[in-house]
């Protein structure tokens, strides 16, 4: 109680220069300078009980809070501290001079507002609780902004709508969150026309800003510049600036769902809370569009206000796995036709046979699993989390989708489940927090660059501190002269490996700066083979890749040695490699050694390999020499 008094106290105190220079003041005055608050305390009394309907409003007020700061120095009774107090506010309310109250007391810290007892002050008029607001409201820092929310809402509750002075603070609805803020003018019945009130306010600002004459502006340049013509563009231009600044603050653009219409070649994208907007995609572009549809980035972005309703006018969207921009214009609207099918065919008759079927005197059964694999389900759940701990995966499996020379048996089955399913078990079960983790599948190679780049970056910035995480399911290849090894993009043919990203140049990016550790996980093989028939199967041709050189803290995991292929586990529908590092992770909940990890591996994929696929893999592990005594004993 004392901290909070004395808080309140310093509250008050910016109006010390504002007394008269009577003889009897200032003895009061000089006693209290000299700390002898007993003999102030008089002095103050005897003012009150005598002079102080002599002096101004402000001089009044200061008294009480003077006469208040005594006893709190003397210790006295906190009831005769707050009634002084008390006496002190209300005669500043009393002149409407609180806003030069809550000025000052802010200049040291907002947190001074939220010590005032004095609520019943407020409870008059929410003019004090507004004028709180606007303080928070200009801070930088995001839990103010809330707190000026709760003052703003607090003002409403308690009666306050002036409009004019509402709308006068342009901190308010610029930095909390704008739909809060319309929210709030709307249920209080603040303004009428919410956004036509904010644009006038907003554009009459900016065009008196405009139109004032500069300093050293000639008057024939002004008139040049300033006249009824370049006026009305000027406030079409702050108009529309408004109306798509606040647009793209209030409205998320979340794709929802689309609709293609082939023949016309049109996407219809439907949004959660604007209009739906008609994109022209051509019909080569449209498959790799409509796979990355959540992906989509979005940019140059306009609105239009009707009726107190945004809607889109113009957009550009990007598909980053393949850099192709397209663009929404309102003006320019393709035709788009939904099909609705009307079937006309006869009735279906059927004819069933009379005549038995010849059956084999031996009945053999085969067991087909349907459904989720058992390391997709039951998942461990770790209680405690790893801040320091970064991961990226990548899952890449449509590669048919983006080079049209290929198979859908050149594609990379299951490896997005892979992905997925060892993302899960990173946060779950590792501990990882979400957004530690870059997930990534059928990407391209400008996106793959940027993520090992974002990754590289976390290293770069934790100097030292940093465990990183990364694994890769998808087409690896071999270069046919070097043997380098390569990670294929889905948009990156085989025939350009001087697009695709080089292995070697992977592990120098992430072993630049110094971690506590990078294990890799590589769930592809580097041969020209694959878990179907890879990208160089119809050439028949596999290449043993070259082996890279570690350094730093490094450790790899790759799913075959030499030149066999990565296999899948068709029944548990993931790779054979990626299977087996699932299941130690299930079985351990998560707490294993690389060195156990890397004998579990041998063992069950070998084995496993062999008896299932009837061809042999064996993955392989490679270390940096600096760490070769010390991995096997590091957790994952």
């Amino acid at each position: 109680m004392k901290t909070k008094l004395f808080i309140t106290l310093l509250f008050l105190v910016y109006s010390s220069a504002a007394f008269s220079q009577s003889p009897l003041y200032m003895k009061g005055r000089d006693d209290f300078n000299k700390e002898n608050y007993e003999a102030a305390y008089e002095k103050f009394n005897k003012i009150i009980e005598e002079y102080v309907y002599t002096y101004s409003v402000p001089k009044q007020s200061e008294i009480y809070y003077r006469r208040a700061y005594c006893l709190y120095k003397l210790n006295k009774d906190e009831e005769l501290i707050l009634s002084d107090l008390q006496k002190s506010m209300e005669i500043a309310f009393m002149m409407n001079s609180l806003e030069l109250y809550c000025k000052v007391a802010t200049q040291t810290s907002p947190g001074f507002i939220e010590d005032l007892t004095f609520t019943e002050i407020q409870e008059k008029n929410g003019y004090l609780s507004f004028l709180i607001s606007i303080v928070y409201a200009k801070s930088a820092n995001q839990y103010d902004h809330f707190k000026s929310f709760e003052y703003l809402e607090k003002a409403f509750q308690l009666g306050y709508k002036d409009k004019d002075k509402v709308l006068a603070h342009s901190n308010l609805f610029n930095k909390i969150d704008f739909k809060k803020y319309i929210y709030l003018i709307n249920t209080y019945d603040i303004v009428e026309d919410k956004y036509s009130l904010l644009i006038k306010h907003y554009v009459e600002k900016q065009i008196n800003n405009w139109q004032a004459k500069g300093k050293f502006e000639k008057t024939v340049d002004y008139r040049k510049r300033v006249n009824v013509e370049s006026r009305e563009k000027m406030i079409d231009y702050y108009t529309q600036h408004y109306i798509d600044s606040v647009g793209a603050v209030a409205y998320n653009l979340e794709f929802t769902k689309n609709e293609y219409d082939a023949d016309n070649e049109v996407f219809k994208i439907i949004f959660s809370e604007l209009n739906e907007i008609y994109l022209p995609v051509p019909i080569g572009e449209a498959r790799a569009f409509d796979s990355n549809f959540k992906n989509l980035l979005y940019t140059n972005q306009k609105f239009t206000l009707y009726n107190n309703k945004f809607e889109l006018i113009h957009l550009d969207i990007v598909n980053p796995i393949n850099d192709k921009i397209y663009s929404y214009d309102s003006k320019d609207i393709p035709e788009f036709t939904s099909n609705q099918l009307v079937l006309n065919f006869d009735d279906v008759n059927i004819e069933l046979s009379s005549t038995p079927v010849n059956r084999p005197n031996n009945e053999s059964v085969t067991k087909i699993v349907v459904g989720k694999s058992d390391v997709d389900m039951n998942i461990p759940v770790s209680k405690t989390g790893r801040t320091n701990t970064y991961a990226l995966i990548i899952g890449n499996e449509d590669y048919q989708s983006y080079q049209t020379n290929l198979s859908a048996e050149q594609n990379v089955e299951f490896a997005v489940n892979d992905a997925k399913m060892f993302q899960e078990y990173c946060n779950k079960t590792l501990g990882i927090p979400q957004e530690n983790i870059i997930f990534e599948t059928n990407i391209g190679v400008v996106r793959m660059k940027q993520v090992f780049n974002q990754i590289s970056s976390v290293i770069k910035n934790l100097n030292g501190e940093a465990e990183v995480i990364i694994y890769y399911a998808g087409h690896g290849h071999p270069d046919e002269v070097t043997k380098e090894p390569y990670l294929i993009p889905v948009d990156v043919s085989s025939n350009s490996l001087e697009l695709a990203i080089n292995l070697k140049d992977v592990y120098n990016q992430l072993t630049e700066y110094p971690s506590k550790k990078v294990v890799i996980f590589l769930d592809a093989c580097f041969t020209g083979g694959g878990r179907e028939l890879g990208l160089l199967a119809s050439r028949g041709v596999k290449i043993k890749p070259k082996e890279n050189i570690l350094t730093g803290n490094l450790v790899v995991f790759s799913a075959s040695s030499g030149n066999q292929s990565a296999l899948p586990y068709f029944d548990k529908g993931h790779g054979m490699f990626t299977y087996y590092l699932l299941k130690k992770l299930q079985e351990t909940s998560g707490r294993v050694s690389l060195g156990s990890l890397d004998e579990y591996l041998h063992q069950n994929v070998s084995v496993k390999s062999s008896i299932i696929n009837n061809r042999e893999q064996n993955p392989h592990t490679n270390i940096s020499k600096s760490i070769s005594e010390s991995w096997v004993s590091w957790e994952l």
